[in-house]
Parts: structure tokens; sequence; C-alpha cells
């Protein structure tokens, strides 16, 4: 039998009350006034009600994130990716060498100038600096040579690129709706510059800097585990592409 408790936790998560037909009833019910508390709580500490409108709470979310941002800006002292790095335990994973990424992309980018000094810029640009058939045309056949010796471990690199890079990767940005992304296969997190400072920049940049910092060396002890497998490198692609699974679980 279905209770408030059901309907409610479902609207909440978004799903079916029947999905809870299986749990125990009292649980629930528990749950379901644990949250009526908690929200209490939380719209006596903003200075709101149940009876608030959404621009209501809105605003005075809006308003909690920008004090928080504040407080971290100060917190922080302009060590972003440092404090960062040392939060997260300064991580290592399974990276393809930077000797191989050099050699793949003087081969597959003749004529261009690129050294040890410029490679880890390079890389990153590679996704608003090229097309989609061009990227399409590098994973699929210089990836296809890598065999588990062109990997080592190293620390995770952070890096924020040049300003100059600001203008052509709008695009990407846009697209991403952030300014921080990553390549899992070399190990780099980077930043785009803001040419401004909006509202919440630097609480996202570091949220989003510890959730990579957890991400690429997770998806890098699955490049390790699989790097003794016949068909690493096809795993290895299929990890980079993000494919699922068709088979139920």
């Amino acid at each position: 039998m279905m209770s408030e408790a059901h309907a409610k936790l479902a609207r909440i998560l978004r799903t079916k009350p029947e999905v809870f037909l299986g749990l125990s009833a009292d649980a629930l019910d528990r749950v379901s006034e644990e949250n009526n508390v908690r929200v209490g709580e939380v719209l006596h500490e903003y200075g709101l009600s149940r009876d608030s409108t959404a621009e209501e709470v809105t605003h005075a979310l809006t308003q909690k994130l920008m004090l928080a941002d504040q407080h971290l800006k100060v917190l922080l002292h302009d060590r972003l990716l440092e404090q960062a790095q040392e939060l997260a335990g300064r991580p290592e994973g399974f990276f393809i060498k930077k000797e191989k990424a050099l050699e793949l992309l003087k081969t597959f980018l003749p004529g261009e100038s690129i050294d040890e000094a410029n490679l880890t810029p390079t890389l990153c640009s590679l996704r608003f600096t090229r097309d989609t058939a061009w990227m399409h045309k590098f994973f699929d056949e210089a990836y296809g040579t890598l065999t588990a010796d062109d990997f080592e471990t190293r620390p995770v690199e952070l890096t924020i690129l040049d300003p100059h890079w600001l203008e052509v990767a709008k695009r990407f940005t846009k697209h991403k709706l952030h300014n921080v992304s990553h390549l899992k296969e070399f190990g780099i997190i980077f930043v785009n510059p803001e040419p401004t400072d909006p509202p919440g920049e630097t609480l996202r940049t570091f949220m989003l800097l510890l959730h990579y910092l957890n991400e690429v060396p997770y998806y890098s002890r699955l490049f390790q585990r699989f790097s003794h497998d016949a068909d690493f490198i096809s795993k290895l692609q299929s990890l980079l592409r993000g494919d699922v699974s068709s088979e139920k679980l």
C-alpha cells in the first residue's frame, strides 16, 4: 500500500511511487519527515518560508553562493590550482608518455612547431583548433598504434591556458557551459581563462578541479587494469568515447 511518503519521495527523485513498494514503510516515513525538518531549517536560515516564490528562493541561493565564493577566494589566496592539488592528495596516474604524445603530434601535425615546452597547451588546444574529422582521425589512427609500453605513471598535471587561447576557445566553452576540461589519457586538467570574473567563478572552478582530480585517476586505474589485456587499446578507446554497454547488469 502506498502512502504520502511514497508519493513525496517519488516527486523529489522524479520517479514512480511504485519503485519504493519493496521498502519499509516506516523507513520511508522517517526519510520523508527528516526531509521536512531539513527543508524547514534551510528555509529559516535563508529567511524564506514554504510560501516563498521561485524568484525569492533563487535570489536567496544566489546571494548565498556569492558569499561562499568570496570566502573561498580569500581562503585560497590566489592558489586555486595548488590548493586543489593538495586537497586531492596530488594524485598520480597511468598516462601516455609525453615523448609518445610529441611523436604522435609531429606525425599528424606535420610542419607545426611542437616541442616539450609547448606540448601541454598544444594537446589541450586540439579540441577547439581542429575540426571533428581531424579529431576522429587522430583518435582512431594515432591511438590505434599505442601499446601499454607507451604509458607511464606520473602526477596529474593542472594548467591554465594562456589568455591568447581565449577567443578561439569560446565555442568550446559555450558548448561545455564551463571553462574547465581534461584529457584523461594524458593526465591533464586545464582551465581556459575567463575575460571577466563572473559571480561564483572561484567556487565553480574549484569544484570542477576537484571533480576532475578524482575522475582522471579513476579512469587511469582502468587504463592500468586493462593494460595487460590483448585488446587494451580497443578498451582504452571505448573508455575515452564513453561507450555504454547494451547488456543488462
